[in-house]
């Protein structure tokens, strides 16, 4: 095999051999977790400003009672977001109790005759 000056036998070994590409974090994909981060801190932030403006005071379309939603009428959630109930807390337990089965007692007599009689 012919070799020149400077040129050794595995020469042509170093020059096929690639280096690998330095590992290095993907900053593309730092920036997108980054933004989602952010992007959901503002939803958040977003979120509790509606909730802020959330009613206080509402009115009962069934009787007409006004008052303040935590303690006359209580919040329910809709599609994730938090409402007032229509309804007042009266007018919603009398519809309750309407609908509701009795569950009276009803006490049964029952006639065995005389004690003793046809056991024998």
């Amino acid at each position: 095999m012919h070799t020149t000056q400077g040129e050794d036998l595995f020469s042509w070994a170093k020059r096929t051999a690639r280096k690998r590409p330095s590992r290095r974090p993907n900053v593309s994909a730092f920036h997108r977790a980054l933004a989602l981060v952010i992007e959901y801190g503002r939803r958040a932030e977003a979120m509790k400003q509606l909730q802020a403006v959330r009613p206080k005071w509402t009115t009962c379309p069934r009787c007409g009672h006004s008052g303040p939603v935590d303690r006359d009428f209580g919040t329910r959630k809709v599609n994730g977001e938090v409402r007032p109930q229509s309804w007042c807390r009266s007018c919603r337990a009398e519809t309750t109790r309407a609908k509701a089965p009795r569950r009276d007692v009803q006490v049964l007599e029952l006639d065995f005759g005389a004690a003793g009689q046809g056991l024998s």
